[in-house]
Order: C-alpha cells, then sequence, then structure tokens
C-alpha cells in the first residue's frame, strides 16, 4: 500500500513536474511572442553583442532608420565601429570597458551613427551585460539604440534659435543701451548747453555792462534803445532814463546821416558792419571819431542790433601828429648836410636825401623803393652790399673792401674809396647804425655819407711829408751818432793822446827840476782831470763798448760809472747772453736808456732804478721803472710837444724809428715806467 501510495506519489509528482514544465515552455513561448510583438512595434533598435565571438545582432529597426540593408543586420563589432562618429567613440568605449570591469551593471549614452546615405544620425544608446562565465567574465550585452534626431535637431535648432535670440537681444540691448548713453549724453549736452548759455548770458551780461567800449541793444528796424551800457552813459553824459526808448535820431547822436543811411543799408544787405569810421555827437555838442561796428542778433524771436562804438579820437589826432611828426623827420633828414638814405630789413630805399642827390646825382624819385642793391650803383657802378648794409648782417666781402675805422653793437664808421662816383674815383666816409621800432626791434638801417676826396688827399700830402720829415730825423739821428762815433774817437784818439803826451813831459820834467816839484805836480793834476774829463766826454758821446762789444756790455758799464758818479742803486736783468744785435737796434735802445736815466738824475729823485731786456717772441722788450717822482704824462707830452723839453720826444722817436713801440706810465708818487719793444730784424 505504501509502494502504491509512493508511487502514485511519484508519478503524480513527475505529472506535475510536467505540467509545470509544460506551463514553463508556455509561458516562455508566449513571453517570446510579446517580446517579439515588443520589438516589432517598437521604435528602437535592438542589438546583442556576443562578446566572445564579437557578433553584433540589430533588429529589423535598423533598416528603416540607418537604410542599410537585411544583410547588414549582422555585424562584427570592430567593423561597427566605422559607424560610430570619432568624438562619441572613446566615450562608449569607456563606458562598455567599464560595464565589462563590472564598475556598472549598465550605460547610457548619446551618440551619433552614420546611415547609408552619409548622414550622421543621433541615437540614445544603453547597454546591459546579460551573461557571465563561471569566472565572471562578461559574455554577452544586450541594449537598444533610441533614436533621438528629431530632438536633437529640435534641441539644435531651439538653441540655434536660443542663442540668435540671445544675440538679438544683446543687441537690442546694445542699441537701447546706445540709446540710453545717447539721451544721456544728448540729456547732459542739454544741461550743458543750458547751463553754458546761462553763463553765456551771464557773461554777456556781464562784459556788456562792464565794457571799455561803448555798447548799446537797439531794435530793428526802427533803432530804439532798449539798453545801453555804463561806458556809454559815461561818455556820451546821458542818463539811463534820457536814453531808453529813445531812437538816436531822438538823441541826435549821428551827426552824419549819411553815415547812418550806410549803416542801415549794411545791416539789410550783409547783417552786420566792421570798424567803420563814423562821428558821434555827445549830450554836450561834442564830436567824436570812433569805428562803429554792429551784429543783428535775436532775443528770443524778435531781431535786435548790438552795437559797438570805439573811441578813437585821441588815436586820430595821434596819427595826425605822427604824420606830422614824420614829414618833419623827413624834412630835417631832406635838409642834412651829409647825405644820407636808409633801407629797410628787404633792402628796399625808404631815405634818399637832397645831399644825397647832389653827391651822386640821382633824384630820390628814381632810387626810393628800389631794391637789389640798387643803391650801390651811383657808387661802384653794379649792385653790392655797401656800409648801411653791413649794419643789418656781417657780410664778409663788405669787410674785404671797406676800413673800419669803428665799430660796436650799433654804429659803424668807415672809410672806402670807390670808383665812380659821378665818373670819377671818390674817397668816402660813412656812418651807419641800426634802425629801431618803438619795440625796440630792428626795421632797417641808416648811412649819413661825406666826401673826404679832398681831406683825404691832404691827409696823404701830410703822411708823405710826415715819412720824408721822419725819414730826415732819422738821417739826422744817423749824422748825428756818427758825428758822435767820430768826435768820441777824436778826443779820445787825438786829443787823449796829446794831453798824455804832456803828462808824460810834465812828469819828465818834475825828475829834472825838483824845484818846480809843486807846480808840475798841480800841472799834472790838472791834466788828469782833463783826461777823465775827456774820456768821460767820449763815451757820453758814443761809447767804444758798444760798438766793440755790444748793448749788454755798453749798459753795463754806462750803469757801473753812473753809479759810481751818482750813487743810484741800478738793478739790471738781461738774457742777451752777450748775443749781438742790429748797430741802429742796439743804439736805439742805449740812447733810450741813457736819456732815461739822465731824467731820472735830473727830476726823480729816485733811490732806484730797475732795467730789464729780454728777448721775447722775436721781439727786444726794455723795461726801465725807478721809484722816485713821478709826473703828468699828458702835461710832459704837450710841454715837449711845444718844445720845452725834447727828451721824451727824443726817446718816443728812436723807438718809431726802429720800427718799435713806445709807452710810458707814471703818478707823481708812485715812480715812472717805461716800456718799449723793438722787433727784431734778421
Amino acid at each position: 500500500m505504501n509502494l502504491i501510495t509512493e508511487f502514485a506519489h511519484l508519478v503524480a509528482s513527475m505529472g506535475l513536474e510536467r505540467i509545470r514544465q509544460l506551463e514553463t515552455q508556455q509561458a516562455l513561448r508566449q513571453n517570446a511572442e510579446h517580446l517579439q510583438l515588443v520589438l516589432e512595434g517598437s521604435t528602437d533598435i535592438f542589438w546583442d553583442w556576443n562578446i566572445d565571438t564579437g557578433k553584433l545582432v540589430l533588429s529589423d529597426r535598423w533598416t528603416e532608420v540607418f537604410g542599410y540593408e537585411q544583410k547588414n543586420y549582422n555585424l562584427d563589432f570592430s567593423t561597427f565601429k566605422d559607424s560610430i562618429h570619432h568624438d562619441d567613440w572613446h566615450p562608449l568605449l569607456k563606458n562598455i570597458s567599464d560595464c565589462l570591469n563590472q564598475h556598472t551593471l549598465q550605460f547610457e549614452q548619446e551618440l551619433r551613427l552614420l546611415s547609408k546615405a552619409g548622414q550622421w544620425i543621433w541615437v540614445l544608446a544603453r547597454g546591459k551585460i546579460m551573461a557571465w562565465d563561471d569566472e565572471q567574465q562578461a559574455r554577452q550585452m544586450v541594449g537598444s539604440f533610441l533614436d533621438i534626431n528629431q530632438r536633437k535637431q529640435a534641441e539644435e535648432a531651439l538653441q540655434k534659435a536660443h542663442k540668435e535670440l540671445e544675440i538679438k537681444v544683446l543687441e537690442r540691448t546694445w542699441e537701447l543701451n546706445e540709446i540710453n548713453a545717447a539721451l544721456r549724453i544728448e540729456i547732459s549736452e542739454r544741461e550743458k548747453m543750458a547751463e553754458a548759455l546761462r553763463i553765456s548770458e551771464e557773461k554777456f551780461s556781464c562784459a556788456f555792462r562792464s565794457s571799455p567800449v561803448l555798447m548799446t541793444i537797439t531794435t530793428l528796424p526802427e533803432g530804439r534803445y532798449i539798453d545801453v551800457n555804463d561806458t556809454f552813459l559815461e561818455v556820451t553824459g546821458y542818463a539811463r532814463n534820457e536814453v531808453i526808448d529813445q531812437t538816436a535820431n531822438e538823441l541826435n547822436c549821428w551827426f552824419n546821416l549819411r553815415e547812418r543811411r550806410h549803416v542801415n543799408q549794411l545791416l539789410r544787405e550783409q547783417g552786420s558792419v566792421h570798424q567803420m569810421e563814423a562821428h558821434l555827437r555827445l549830450k554836450s555838442g561834442e564830436l567824436r571819431t570812433s569805428l562803429y561796428s554792429a551784429e543783428i542778433i535775436n532775443i528770443g524771436s524778435t531781431p535786435h542790433v548790438l552795437s559797438t562804438i570805439i573811441d578813437i579820437t585821441e588815436n586820430k589826432q595821434y596819427e595826425t601828429a605822427l604824420r606830422d611828426s614824420k614829414q618833419q623827420l623827413h624834412d630835417i633828414i631832406d635838409f642834412l648836410p651829409d647825405a644820407t638814405l636808409a633801407v629797410d630789413l628787404d633792402g628796399r630805399v625808404i631815405i634818399w636825401n637832397r645831399a644825397m642827390e647832389e653827391l651822386t646825382g640821382v633824384q630820390a624819385e628814381d632810387m626810393l623803393h628800389k631794391i637789389e642793391y640798387e643803391y650801390a650803383l651811383p657808387f661802384y657802378g653794379y649792385r653790392r652790399p655797401i656800409l648801411v648794409d653791413l649794419a643789418l648782417k656781417p657780410f664778409k666781402e663788405i669787410d674785404q673792401n671797406v676800413s673800419i675805422l669803428y665799430r660796436d653793437n650799433n654804429n659803424i664808421i668807415a672809410e672806402a674809396m670807390v670808383p665812380c662816383l659821378r665818373g670819377k674815383p671818390a674817397y668816402l666816409w660813412g656812418k651807419a647804425t641800426p634802425l629801431y621800432d618803438s619795440d625796440g626791434k630792428v626795421v632797417g638801417a641808416i648811412e649819413t655819407i661825406r666826401d673826404i676826396t679832398d681831406r683825404q688827399q691832404s691827409e696823404e700830402k701830410i703822411r708823405e711829408v710826415s715819412e720824408e720829415m721822419q725819414a730826415l730825423s732819422h738821417a739826422l739821428m744817423q749824422v748825428q751818432e756818427d758825428e758822435r762815433r767820430h768826435l768820441a774817437r777824436e778826443l779820445h784818439d787825438a786829443l787823449g793822446q796829446t794831453l798824455t803826451a804832456v803828462k808824460i813831459n810834465l812828469q819828465n820834467l818834475t825828475h829834472n827840476n825838483p824845484a818846480a816839484g809843486a807846480q808840475l805836480k798841480e800841472s799834472i793834476d790838472i791834466v788828469d782831470q782833463s783826461l777823465q774829463e775827456i774820456r768821460q766826454l767820449s763815451i757820453s758821446l758814443r761809447p767804444t763798448v758798444l760798438d766793440d762789444l755790444g748793448l749788454e756790455a755798453a749798459l753795463r758799464s754806462h750803469f757801473s760809472g753812473l753809479m759810481q758818479r751818482s750813487g743810484l742803486k741800478i738793478a739790471f736783468f738781461s738774457n742777451l747772453n752777450t748775443r749781438r744785435l742790429l748797430v741802429n737796434l742796439e743804439t736805439a735802445c742805449f740812447r733810450v736808456v741813457q736819456e732815461s736815466l739822465t731824467n731820472v738824475l735830473r727830476h726823480a729823485q729816485a733811490q732806484n732804478v730797475r732795467v730789464e731786456l729780454n728777448l721775447e717772441n722775436k721781439e727786444l722788450k726794455l723795461v726801465i721803472a725807478d721809484d722816485g717822482q713821478g709826473f703828468e704824462v699828458e702835461l710832459a707830452t704837450k710841454n715837449a710837444v711845444q718844445g720845452r723839453s725834447m727828451g721824451l720826444l727824443g726817446m718816443k722817436e728812436r723807438v718809431v724809428q726802429a720800427g718799435g713801440r713806445y709807452a710810458i706810465e707814471s703818478s707823481p708818487s708812485g715812480g715812472t715806467s717805461i716800456n718799449a719793444c723793438f722787433p727784431l730784424e734778421g
């Protein structure tokens, strides 16, 4: 029983198991049918990827969406890569890798797939691992592609529209901002203009009231005064209530009605009047000359006339006085005894007086306003700068042809020989100076000219006579020196020898006649004294040492004898070192020293004298200085010229004849210094 029961239970259980299997198969079949219906009715593209084989199976929806043939359902995953957009491949690969490595169970990604027509279609890709092996390695992944291309296009269109809208909003906002900024600027400008107008009106009112120029505002066209400034009232003598609402005709302000009519005509035709000379009658009846200007202005919407009146009565009087003064100056210049011309900065002749007409034979009307050195033609026969141009600019060619006698910043005095004044050469003296205006600016130059041909010829004759006199004086001094040399030698040789012979005879008589010894001794002393005097006279006439040993030795000998006789202390300095010089130079220098020391002994009462004789820069420089009483050089020179003293003139003449320079410095309490320089010849 139990066995049967157990079998029955087994059969029953087997039946139940079979029934369950059948039910399961039926359920699976139904599920598959349902799944097939779902797949067929779904818009998604389903895919199944066998990871081991790489086989990728796609649903029928793939052909509808991407246009591929049915044979393209089953693809290899590696070739399917070519259908994926390059930018989407690496993100997809990462998502698949994360699933395979069990980092995630599934993924979802938007990507682009290439259709057969070559268009990129957006899809939403989903994937999930569906099968694993015993080692938990993924073996199968399934998923779907949802066509979202229209949505993405709509999104892109929406984004594009949004961007375009943003751009338009920004552009409109920018335009509005610019409009607002322009409005703000316009408002600010209007405010500024209003403020400027207010300030301008205040300034105009202030300028109108305080202007030193007469100003009025009148109606147009009747010319009725609606306002005048204080200067108008002060000058005209009217009170304000006497002027306002009156016309110029009613006040009788216009002296000349023709001027008034001319003003009205200009205002009608031009709208303004500028600097028209007119005559204004004051309340007192006095007439004043003025410059009248007027402009039409609008006050509100009504045209008015703003007038300015400048009183030029004093200026006109000054112009008249200036014109008279210029005429007077012109007359004075015209009647100057010296020939006078003047030029402006352009070299244009502006003055050519009567004396210039007489000097040159050229009339003023033929020379005035001429340019390009035409004023030089009467003097040189060709155009060139002359002395008047030198007062403006330092022309070198003038300096080469003109002897400048005096020149400073303003004046130039010169002499020049011109070849053809009235057809013959003439020697002219000229003085030129710049002309200045009231501001101190140079505006031209003026020159006065004198014909000094006769004077120059006289000076030439005087110079020739002077040169002849100097030559005679030099010859006389040379004769004098030769005579002195001859007398000195005669005294020293002939008379000296005779006295020496007498002395010897007297000495012999003394030995032979002792009784007459006293008288003979006295005679010998007299002979000795005579010999000394003859020797000294011979030296003073012409020291032989000067001819034999030279200047330095002669001076030393002269100083030695002079110090013995007079007690004067003489300090002598020289760098000649026995060098010999030309005879005339040694003689001149020795005579200057001799005469100077003679004057020191006679007049200076000096204790010490310093004499320097040095060769420097091809010159022989002589200095003689004493510590005695000085003298007035000008007075002594004047006395020498008048013949009262020949010493100074003699020294100067010797220096000049030797071609040297000579100067004396002296004061009553500072001693005397004589300086002479002699040029070395050869």
